[in-house]
């Protein structure tokens, strides 16, 4: 079989760059053996409920900030605009690693456990992965209008504004005392 063949070329690549045992501690499932190792299995199911856990409370806390401001009556229509953008920034920075790792790891890891195809994750996974951080600064810098203006002057695509203040003079009466 052409895939036991390639299995052992891999192995034996490996264990020319590093002098190790490489049967089963390295691949997360080896399905051609028709075995199911119980550990790699436990990591990949702490991985999934690390994910998914961390995305569910995400949300969750998304959408009560959200319910919280918009029953807020104290706020001035200014304050509650702020609270809207930072909500939405943090939103965006939230979804930014499930795009660039979750759902790539999930599609890695899971699409040969149920015999699906990979969707070309497996060649664009570590360009999706060393890209997001890049995004999630990207993000802030778009949605936050102080950083934004502050990019675009630091380019030079727009001057700083100058404040003119007018020149008023105060007086005041001050009472001397004998």
């Amino acid at each position: 079989d052409g895939s036991h063949a390639s299995l052992a070329i891999v192995k034996e690549l490996f264990y020319e760059t590093h002098p190790e045992t490489v049967d089963v501690g390295w691949m997360v499932m080896d399905w051609l053996d028709e075995v199911l190792y119980s550990l790699n299995l436990q990591v990949v199911a702490a991985t999934m409920i690390i994910m998914f856990g961390s995305l569910s409370t995400a949300t969750t806390l998304a959408w009560q900030t959200y319910r919280d401001i918009l029953r807020t009556t104290t706020m001035s229509s200014r304050h509650r605009a702020i609270h809207y953008t930072l909500l939405a920034a943090v939103c965006a920075q939230t979804f930014v690693p499930v795009f660039c790792v979750y759902i790539p790891y999930f599609l890695i890891i899971m699409c040969p456990f149920l015999s699906l195809p990979g969707f070309g994750m497996v060649d664009h996974f570590s360009l999706l992965v060393s890209v997001f951080p890049g995004w999630d600064a990207a993000i802030i810098i778009i949605m936050i209008r102080d950083y934004r203006v502050g990019l675009a002057r630091r380019l030079g695509v727009m001057r700083e504004q100058k404040i003119v203040m007018m020149n008023t003079q105060f007086t005041s009466a001050v009472r001397t005392s004998l």
